[in-house]
């Protein structure tokens, strides 16, 4: 139940451990990400913040995510690229 209109958020993350963030308002944020504690976190790092997120589903073609931060909840999905 977003105020927020999210169509246009999504996280691009590359083999090479670099990832794109493209906001509601259509900004880009580029940054970096890495897995930590045998691929059950996954770090991400860019000019708003470093953010921790438990890997809750993680298959060749499902990945799954979510944060709680000071009482919001933050959850995200994969879509395979085409």
């Amino acid at each position: 139940n977003s105020a927020l209109p999210l169509a246009k958020t999504v996280v691009k993350f590359n083999t090479d451990g670099t990832t794109t963030e493209t906001d509601e308002a259509g900004a880009a944020y580029p940054g970096t990400w890495h897995a930590q504690n045998n691929f059950t976190e996954i770090v991400v790092s860019n000019k708003v913040g470093t953010y921790t997120s438990k890997i809750k589903v993680l298959t060749a073609d499902r990945f799954e995510w979510n944060r709680i931060e000071q009482s919001y909840y933050y959850y995200g999905s994969m879509i395979p690229a085409e």
